[in-house]
């Protein structure tokens, strides 16, 4: 048997997809001595019980708070199997169709260096989806704020030469849907920054792990199915992925950002999200436009954080 891995799930509302990663793994992973870890972060959907109910050879644990999905993340790293080398977070909306644990594994095996790994995402229909990216930075911000160019930069970003030839490349930071990482690092890093309740934890504890001399890569000869924003599919909340989006992108800037370069973020932010309010009131739809201004209190608050 192989070193061993715990591959921790932070669930939250989301059984349904939740049901479908776990026989993906029951069914694919092979050759591994791992232990699975479910944390749930106190769903209003009750399901989730039955789903454990199904999975008795893994581990869950029903928490009465949710106070983010770093902070589940933490919870569930602390219950691993004291002989793991290694922790494997992995979003409920992720489908394995082959061994890719193994092969990540392996990798890491091999690679001393290198602290974090991550796959490729695709969809269904084998469609590359975005999977990984540069440290938060002014440019992507703009082109966000102002609805123009991203979708190009994300095709340049996702068309590098290593991905069509299957080399492993190095990057800034892999989304948090599943990353491959050492304890030793995790550890060293302070785990995820509890601050972010959702959304650039993953980016932010990658940032932190590099600091610290470590390498993070992208293996792209491993490919696993992912369903964005699964956690996403009621109004209630996408009403708060705007706030938290907008939220942590500025815990970001205080943590990592010097002050002039943390307020012309600041100031890109409020002026794109302005924009939008000023369009979707000519619009006359209110429900984004309760959205948006939500995002533009998370930013004008967020130096209470600190």
């Amino acid at each position: 048997m192989s070193t061993l891995a715990s591959i921790i799930i932070v669930n939250y509302n989301t059984h349904e997809h939740l049901r479908d990663c776990l026989r993906s793994i029951k069914e694919k992973i092979k050759s591994v001595d791992f232990e699975v870890i479910v944390v749930d972060n106190n769903s209003t959907d009750r399901a989730i019980e039955d789903v454990a109910c199904e999975f008795p050879e893994f581990y869950f644990y029903f928490r009465k708070q949710n106070d983010g999905f770093g902070a589940g993340c933490n919870f569930g790293a602390n219950q691993y199997s004291s002989g793991a080398e290694y922790l494997v977070f992995v979003n409920p909306d992720i489908i394995f169709t082959d061994n890719s644990i193994l092969k990540l594994h392996e990798f890491m095996e091999n690679n001393k260096a290198v602290a974090v790994c991550t796959p490729l995402f695709i969809n269904r229909n084998n469609e590359l989806l975005y999977s990984y990216n540069f440290d938060i930075n002014i440019l992507w911000e703009l082109c966000g704020s102002l609805n123009m160019g991203l979708s190009r930069i994300k095709k340049k970003l996702m068309s590098r030469p290593e991905i069509k030839n299957n080399i492993p490349f190095e990057i800034d930071w892999g989304l948090g849907a599943l990353l491959f990482v050492r304890k030793r690092a995790f550890q060293e890093a302070g785990g995820f920054d509890e601050r972010f309740f959702l959304y650039s934890e993953d980016n932010d504890l990658q940032f932190r792990i590099r600091k610290n001399g470590h390498k993070i890569m992208c293996i792209p000869y491993v490919k696993v199915i992912h369903y964005y924003g699964s956690s996403m599919d009621d109004y209630n909340s996408k009403a708060n992925y705007n706030f938290y989006l907008y939220r942590s992108k500025m815990i970001y800037a205080y943590k990592h950002f010097k002050w002039f370069k943390r307020n012309i973020l600041r100031f890109i932010l409020i002026g794109g999200l302005l924009l939008r309010i000023f369009k979707v009131t000519i619009l006359n739809k209110k429900d984004i436009r309760l959205q948006l201004v939500n995002s533009l209190s998370a930013i004008l608050k967020s130096y209470k954080v600190f």
